[in-house]
């Protein structure tokens, strides 16, 4: 129970486990804020791939001529 009290109440490494704690929270946000952009920008390049798809469409071949009419 002493070295409890003794772990609980000593200052030393304080600073090291503050920090620790703050680069985990840092990372956390970061890990999430990049899942957030990634699935807006997932959402907005994938609505603009199916509108580009649409834009130009190649003309239809001509019909073939009628029988005996090139000759």
């Amino acid at each position: 129970m002493h070295s409890f009290w003794r772990l609980v109440s000593e200052e030393d490494g304080q600073d090291l486990v503050e920090y620790a704690f703050l680069c985990v929270f840092v990372a956390l946000a970061t890990i999430a804020g990049w899942i957030a952009i990634r699935d807006a920008m997932t959402g907005a390049y994938g609505g603009m791939d199916a509108a580009e798809q649409d834009i130009w469409r190649p003309a239809d071949p001509p019909p073939p001529p009628p029988p005996g009419a090139g000759s």
